[in-house]
Protein backbone atom coordinates (compact mmCIF):
# COMPACT_ATOMS: atom_id res chain seq x y z
CA UNK A 1 0.00 0.00 0.00
CA UNK A 2 1.40 3.26 -0.87
CA UNK A 3 1.61 6.45 1.37
CA UNK A 4 -1.09 8.28 -0.06
CA UNK A 5 -4.00 5.23 -0.16
CA UNK A 6 -2.30 5.17 3.47
CA UNK A 7 -2.81 8.64 4.62
CA UNK A 8 -6.33 8.90 3.25
CA UNK A 9 -7.17 5.54 4.73
CA UNK A 10 -8.13 6.72 8.09
CA UNK A 11 -10.34 9.29 9.32
CA UNK A 12 -7.44 11.44 11.12
CA UNK A 13 -5.42 11.11 7.52
CA UNK A 14 -8.75 12.12 5.61
CA UNK A 15 -9.15 15.33 7.86
CA UNK A 16 -5.19 16.24 7.49
CA UNK A 17 -5.63 16.38 4.10
CA UNK A 18 -8.81 18.24 4.24
CA UNK A 19 -7.56 20.61 6.35
CA UNK A 20 -4.86 21.49 3.93
CA UNK A 21 -7.00 22.14 1.02
CA UNK A 22 -9.32 24.23 3.40
CA UNK A 23 -6.31 26.49 4.69
CA UNK A 24 -5.42 26.79 1.15
CA UNK A 25 -8.73 27.67 -0.55
CA UNK A 26 -11.69 29.66 0.75
CA UNK A 27 -14.38 28.44 -1.03
CA UNK A 28 -13.29 24.82 0.56
CA UNK A 29 -13.42 26.03 3.80
CA UNK A 30 -16.83 27.14 3.39
CA UNK A 31 -17.96 24.26 1.50
CA UNK A 32 -19.54 21.57 4.50
CA UNK A 33 -18.40 19.68 6.57
CA UNK A 34 -14.35 19.57 7.81
CA UNK A 35 -14.44 16.11 8.90
CA UNK A 36 -14.16 14.23 5.68
CA UNK A 37 -15.80 10.89 5.74
CA UNK A 38 -14.16 9.60 2.72
CA UNK A 39 -11.39 9.38 0.93
CA UNK A 40 -13.38 10.45 -1.82
CA UNK A 41 -14.15 13.82 -0.03
CA UNK A 42 -10.83 14.46 1.33
CA UNK A 43 -10.03 14.16 -2.78
CA UNK A 44 -13.04 16.95 -3.71
CA UNK A 45 -11.40 18.93 -1.12
CA UNK A 46 -7.85 18.72 -2.21
CA UNK A 47 -8.74 19.07 -5.74
CA UNK A 48 -9.63 22.53 -5.57
CA UNK A 49 -6.77 24.18 -4.60
CA UNK A 50 -3.69 24.62 -6.70
CA UNK A 51 -0.73 22.55 -5.66
CA UNK A 52 1.35 25.76 -5.99
CA UNK A 53 -0.76 27.19 -2.79
CA UNK A 54 0.03 23.49 -1.06
CA UNK A 55 3.95 24.39 -1.77
CA UNK A 56 3.82 27.72 -0.40
CA UNK A 57 2.59 26.94 3.06
CA UNK A 58 5.18 27.11 6.03
CA UNK A 59 5.97 24.06 7.78
CA UNK A 60 3.73 25.88 10.79
CA UNK A 61 0.48 25.89 8.42
CA UNK A 62 1.04 22.73 7.68
CA UNK A 63 1.60 21.92 11.51
CA UNK A 64 -1.06 23.36 12.21
CA UNK A 65 -3.62 21.43 9.74
CA UNK A 66 -1.93 18.29 11.55
CA UNK A 67 -1.96 19.33 14.96
CA UNK A 68 -6.14 20.53 14.21
CA UNK A 69 -6.31 16.73 12.47
CA UNK A 70 -5.53 14.98 15.53
CA UNK A 71 -6.59 17.00 18.85
CA UNK A 72 -9.56 15.55 19.60
CA UNK A 73 -8.10 12.00 19.40
CA UNK A 74 -9.28 9.68 22.39
CA UNK A 75 -6.88 6.28 21.15
CA UNK A 76 -8.61 4.58 24.30
CA UNK A 77 -12.02 4.97 22.66
CA UNK A 78 -13.20 3.45 19.04
CA UNK A 79 -12.46 5.85 15.80
CA UNK A 80 -14.52 8.84 15.39
CA UNK A 81 -16.80 7.84 12.44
Amino acid sequence: MDSVALVLGSPRGRRFCANVGHACHADARSSGSHWPQSTEHALEVLDAVDVRAIAEMSELEILHCLAYAVDFARYWEPPDE
